[in-house]
């Protein structure tokens, strides 16, 4: 004979953790941009619109996210808005970060953030979450940008998913949610589908390798990461049987 038990196993393991969704976000402080910070379009940005385009990234879509450039860090800068708030941005350098020196290999910081910038309390592009039907969570800005076509794109600026991004997301009322991070945070999915709870649909983007390595979706084209995302499979919670034999129901009484 056989039971079947729907658990869900936060409920050992998370047994400090709290359910409810807060019900409004904490207020943070608005910035100004720095002088050096140039919007995208200006003839002085030309050096960072051409890595955009390197990238993948066309004029349009860096100025629809109001990116902009810094001729001083010579750097890409993805702001980080809450409808017209700006909480904050991220670098990304243009040049090579990788240097041989006397026969070793080094590295330079290829992107950083703002002072202060909360990370875990907002995503960027957080915007693209109003009237979205579907949401797509990546790591980086480079792949939350090439997702513009399925719509809702966020990007969590890492791996981790904290509860306020999880609030965040409940609170757009958006159901259908695709899991874009990259190749090594599959440790995040579990949790993030119980986080959820069963009312939403999550999906997981899986990125096709490129030339035998793991890929993620910045270094799709955008028509690429659309069927990619568009293609993901749902994923289903985790459900425990537990198999018991006769001779435990004699023992317990149980019939």
């Amino acid at each position: 004979q056989a039971s079947f038990l729907d658990l869900n196993l936060k409920d050992f393991f998370d047994e400090n953790e709290e359910d409810e969704v807060p019900e409004e976000k904490e207020d943070l402080p608005e910035l100004m941009w720095p002088y050096y910070c140039i919007p995208i379009m200006y003839p002085g940005a030309q050096n960072g619109l051409d890595y955009l385009l390197r990238r993948g990234i066309p004029p349009g879509i860096a100025a629809a996210y109001k990116i902009r450039y810094s001729p001083q860090n010579r750097a890409v800068v993805f702001p980080v808005y809450v409808k017209e708030a700006l909480l904050g941005w991220q670098y990304r350098t243009i040049d090579q970060t990788k240097f041989l020196v006397d026969d070793t290999l080094r590295e330079t910081a290829k992107a950083w953030s703002s002072p202060n910038l909360p990370r875990d309390k907002v995503f960027m592009f957080s915007n693209r979450l109003i009237g979205a039907k579907s949401a797509v969570l990546t790591e980086g800005p480079i792949d939350c940008l090439k997702c513009d076509k399925v719509g809702g794109n966020v990007c969590a600026m890492g791996k981790s998913i904290s509860s306020t991004h999880i609030a965040t997301l409940l609170r757009s009322g958006i159901k259908d949610i695709y899991a874009g991070l990259d190749p090594d945070a599959f440790a995040e999915l579990d949790p993030l589908m119980s986080k959820l709870g069963n009312d939403i649909n999550l999906y997981h983007v899986q990125v096709p390798n490129i030339k035998g390595k793991k890929a993620d979706l910045g270094e799709l084209s955008m028509e690429e990461a659309y069927k990619t995302v568009m293609n993901s499979p749902k994923m289903n919670k985790k459900q425990l049987y537990v198999w018991m034999d006769s001779s435990f129901f004699g023992a317990t009484g149980v019939e």
